[in-house]
């Protein structure tokens, strides 16, 4: 049970495909509480020692992160040029918005860093 992380985000069958790329990672609701923004990371490091054993399963989460990361920042770079034009917020999709609103790209530029 203390390895709930571990067995949630990281089934190699359901968190990977064959090549190697992120399936659903994205989507996991524990991979989500490790991204989030509302989760600094000093509360990460506690999380990452209970919950995410090993050399694979932190490297899993890493990916996951950087994959995250670079989506946000796509995002936010996006923002700052409509702003800069003058074109209306509405152009954006409702889950670019969530993926700014809940984890911001400081945020896990700095949880890549902690791992």
């Amino acid at each position: 049970e203390g390895r709930i992380f571990q067995r949630a985000i990281f089934n190699p069958i359901r968190g990977m495909t064959a090549t190697g790329d992120s399936v659903d990672i994205l989507s996991d609701k524990n991979f989500k509480t490790f991204a989030s923004s509302a989760t600094t990371s000093e509360e990460l490091v506690p999380l990452l020692d209970a919950h995410v054993g090993g050399y694979t399963p932190r490297q899993r989460l890493l990916d996951g992160l950087k994959e995250l990361f670079q989506k946000v920042e796509t995002v936010e770079n996006k923002m700052v040029v409509a702003k800069a034009v003058g074109k209306a917020k509405g152009n954006f999709e409702a889950e670019e918005l969530v993926l700014v609103r809940d984890c911001g790209s400081d945020s896990l530029k700095e949880k890549v860093q902690t791992l």
